[in-house]
């Protein structure tokens, strides 16, 4: 499947769909980079080449969360209807134990899909890590 979304991907140089796919598929941060960053040129807009760029940063051994901040609030602010961009930024502000931003990036993403199990969930714990720091 991969030597053929690869091979997809160079047929239709155009368009990110194949080149989304093929990089997905691959499972390589390099690849997911250069895609990012190939999409990116072409259009600065595209929300899903902002998550792309980073998710190849923060699947890295040690990635620097600054950067995948910065990339993922830069996702949300091409398309804030997204609810899965708000679900990565609270990820990463839970990574970094920044619990009000975590639980507002969440909130955010509810307000997108009301339905969203994992966003309830992520939220809760959020919230449940925040009242632990408060109490310490």
């Amino acid at each position: 499947l991969v030597e053929y979304l690869c091979a997809f991907s160079e047929a239709n140089p155009r368009t990110f769909g194949p080149q989304y796919y093929y990089a997905r598929m691959a499972d390589d941060t390099l690849i997911w980079d250069e895609k990012a960053r190939w999409a990116l040129a072409k259009d600065s807009t595209n929300f899903w080449a902002w998550l792309m760029w980073m998710a190849a940063e923060w699947h890295k051994s040690q990635p620097d969360l600054k950067l995948v901040t910065e990339r993922v609030q830069k996702a949300v602010a091409r398309d804030p209807s997204r609810p899965e961009g708000f679900f990565f930024l609270g990820d990463v502000y839970a990574e970094q134990d920044q619990w009000p931003q975590a639980i507002e990036a969440y909130e955010a993403g509810l307000v997108c899909d009301p339905l969203d199990n994992r966003l309830k969930e992520r939220l809760e714990d959020a919230q449940d890590r925040l009242k632990k720091t408060e109490q310490k």
